[in-house]
């Protein structure tokens, strides 16, 4: 059933990253679980169709010089596309895998500059008679933002832009091949975290426009 599936795959996540966080710190890095739970509409052969995407993620990132930070993150994802006539009511799941490059300028002790990039690839599909319907796709962009620091908490909003592009492949006897077309999203996005003494931070992070959601973080390091 998708809820045993995605709670099992919760668990093994949650365990892999109590098993990350001493490795990484014993190496100098951030190691970060997160929940991610957004709408976009997605183009495939032509039509739109809203789309759901759920992704459970682990993140490991280390210092390029002061002010950057490079990482790639994977885990699991569930798609849902009710408009789909391919993929409506079928348990669409899979993985993603990615890489991001975050530079966080000050200005002063408490003010500066966010810029990210990254680029991430996923890649779903769902059992059905004669084989599995497959959906993939890379979703490439970025953010340009401002931050500010309080105590501990840290508070951020800017701009986002993202672009995507893929396929959509159905099992026999349909042997049907759609492209994801090439689409640019925009909007605003807003955060909030909470940096503790142990070197940990919890993270809300809040997206509108066409691409919409949140997602809540756990990091240890920096």
């Amino acid at each position: 059933m998708p809820n045993r599936r995605t709670a099992s795959v919760t668990a093994a996540l949650a365990a892999a990253f109590l098993f990350l966080v001493p490795v990484a710190a014993a190496h100098g890095l951030a190691a970060a679980i997160s929940y991610e739970n957004v709408h976009f509409p997605l183009d495939v052969g032509g039509a739109s169709y809203s789309t759901h995407l759920s992704e459970i993620n682990l993140d490991l990132r280390d210092h390029l010089g002061r002010y950057v930070l490079v990482g790639f993150h994977g885990g699991y994802i569930g798609v849902t596309q009710d408009a789909n006539p391919a993929l409506s009511g079928l348990n669409v799941s899979g993985y993603d895998l990615g890489v991001t490059a975050t530079g966080v300028v000050p200005l002063t002790s408490y003010f500066g500059v966010t810029l990210s990039a990254g680029d991430t690839y996923h890649d779903a599909s769902a059992s059905v008679p004669g084989g599995h319907d497959r959906l993939h796709w890379y979703d490439a962009g970025g953010r340009l933002g401002l931050w500010l620091a309080y105590g501990h908490l840290r508070l951020s909003g800017g701009g986002y832009v993202r672009h995507f592009g893929g396929g959509e492949h159905l099992a026999p006897p349909r042997s049907t091949a759609f492209t994801v077309a090439g689409q640019t999203l925009d909007g605003p996005y807003g955060a909030i975290s909470y940096v503790t003494n142990e070197g940990g931070r919890i993270a809300l992070f809040v997206e509108g426009g066409r691409w919409h959601g949140i997602t809540l973080s756990f990091r240890y390091g920096f």
